[in-house]
């Protein structure tokens, strides 16, 4: 076929096609090294009295974000860092994120 170099049939593979891209364009490919996936830093402990575990369950589950923010504001008096990162997960509407702070249901954990 005249002025025609390369020919590519289809299906066709990606690899094949980008072979005759850097053929015929000259182009070169920097690939990426496979990203390692992080590994997940160990579990902290959240201050949360015991007087304020239900109450935030209730809050989430209904997503109230008024009450979820209310309390944690009264939480700040007492566990000021925790009540940080709820309210930034809260203004992220990130409810679970909340929640995994909270003792698990059942657990005897008393700060």
């Amino acid at each position: 076929m005249a002025g025609v170099d390369f020919f590519l049939g289809k299906p066709f593979r990606e690899k094949d096609l980008l072979e005759i891209l850097h053929i015929a364009l000259g182009i070169r490919y920097d690939y990426e090294a496979p990203k390692l996936q992080a590994i997940a830093p160990p579990p902290v402990e959240f201050d949360v009295p015991e007087a304020f575990v239900q109450p935030l369950r209730e809050a989430l589950n209904a997503a109230n974000l008024d009450n979820i923010l209310a309390l944690i504001e009264a939480l700040s008096s007492t566990a000021p860092e925790t009540a940080s990162r709820m309210r930034q997960y809260a203004g992220e509407f990130n409810w679970e994120r909340i929640s995994m702070m909270l003792p698990k249901p059942g657990s005897k954990e008393t700060p």
